[in-house]
């Protein structure tokens, strides 16, 4: 019962707006699209043009966080041996044992931001 008294209710206020403000129709009908485009395009910019979570980059500031809860500035995340045996670790053949958006220092991932 209460909510067809709602839905009756949202009816009629939305016949009252429409009817005194035609143009309020034209406007949403205008509008809703644009919006929808507008929504979707941050997301394929946001996912980086995957339309999913990028889970790598989702727990920067946790893992931040839990280093400075056991007393120190890097994250607690282990580099790769063969990362950290290597000669000279930044170099390109390395990349795909790097961790992006972090800093190796000592054995340690860093954060800059």
């Amino acid at each position: 019962m209460i909510g067809a008294a709602r839905s009756a209710g949202f009816k009629r206020w939305t016949a009252s707006l429409f009817a005194t403000q035609p143009a309020s129709l034209r406007r949403l009908v205008w509008a809703l699209p644009v919006t929808l485009l507008i929504s979707v395009y941050y997301l394929f910019l946001a996912s980086a043009g995957t339309f999913h979570d990028l889970a790598s980059q989702l727990s920067y500031y946790d893992q931040m966080c839990e280093g400075f809860r056991q007393g120190h500035l890097y994250i607690p995340l282990v580099p790769s041996p063969a990362l950290l045996a290597s000669d000279d670790p930044f170099r390109y053949s390395n990349l795909n044992l790097w961790l992006w958006d972090a800093t190796l220092y000592k054995g340690h991932y860093y954060l800059y931001y």
